[in-house]
């Protein structure tokens, strides 16, 4: 039994990896056999509806959900690791990450978007930061340089002004902040 639960925050635009980072973490924790379940929302079904999916299409099986309310405590009471995915669209997030990280002292591992096309917060992971263990903030490559500058910015490519609308890179890009302020004034 573990005396503490922990919370790492893994967040970026699109196309940064985090995806990744958390099939490999996974794989890591595979390979050591220590107990891991994968969440993500209901919500993301851009290649499978019952897997996390890298933008390479590396895969990891994962339990589904709109709101981790729904998940119970006998779902995961068999794993210390919980790795959620896409985590700026799961409804509860702050109340239920903290109550497994504090009360059932579960390490809590979740990846998610810091911002939306407008970069504007979205969901609750942002919430999650002053509670957290680490906060990884990585990002992509502009798709504009072309060179290696940090893609640090989510640019949508269409006119829905929807907050949450679902895609790859047929609708976002990556940028770096001077071609995120040029396409976005």
């Amino acid at each position: 039994m573990h005396k503490c639960g922990k919370l790492d925050l893994i967040i970026g635009p699109m196309f940064s990896g985090k995806s990744s980072e958390l099939i490999r973490i996974a794989r890591r924790l595979k390979v050591i056999n220590s107990p891991y379940i994968v969440i993500k929302p209901t919500i993301d079904k851009r290649y499978e509806s019952n897997r996390i999916v890298s933008h390479d299409k590396e895969s990891e099986a994962c339990l589904v959900t709109d709101d981790l309310v729904l998940i119970l405590d006998e779902q995961i009471e068999n794993f210390y690791t919980i790795i959620i995915d896409e985590g700026q669209f799961l409804k509860n997030l702050k109340t239920k990450v903290l109550y497994w990280v504090e009360e059932l002292n579960k390490h809590i591992i979740i990846g998610g978007l810091d911002g939306d096309y407008k970069r504007n917060p979205i969901g609750e992971i942002l919430d999650l930061l002053p509670y957290s263990d680490s906060c990884q903030k990585i990002s992509a490559l502009c798709k504009y340089c072309n060179d290696g500058t940090p893609g640090l910015f989510s640019h949508r490519n269409t006119k829905c002004n929807d907050q949450i609308l679902i895609g790859s890179n047929d609708v976002y890009i990556s940028l770096c902040r001077d071609h995120y302020i040029k396409n976005n004034n």
